[in-house]
């Protein structure tokens, strides 16, 4: 997925109310969610479970451009469980050695 806004809101986001998920802007009528610190998986997330519409508040960074739903996290998870994996099939190897 990418994010490419053609036509940007002109409105002072310091000018719109705090609302639950954001700042409700009253010359569209429609909560803003503010997506400026939110990682790719988190804007892909928000964006898969959307009923309607979402208006976004986004950093220049995170437009334009095609959005990964890989992490760090999840790269070091995905880690984290291969070497769990080879490290258990090793000591069951290991153990089924020493009992023959």
């Amino acid at each position: 997925m990418k994010i490419i806004i053609s036509n940007p809101c002109h409105e002072n986001w310091e000018g719109m109310t705090l609302d639950e998920k954001g700042r409700f802007c009253s010359v569209c009528s429609k909560t803003v969610r503010d997506f400026t610190a939110s990682s790719d998986r988190q804007v892909l997330k928000a964006f898969s479970s959307a009923k309607d519409d979402i208006c976004g508040r986004f950093n220049i960074t995170q437009l334009n451009r095609n959005l990964l739903y890989s992490d760090i996290n999840s790269i070091f998870m995905k880690f984290a469980a291969g070497f769990m994996l080879t490290a258990g099939g090793l000591i069951a190897v290991n153990g089924q050695q020493a009992t023959a």
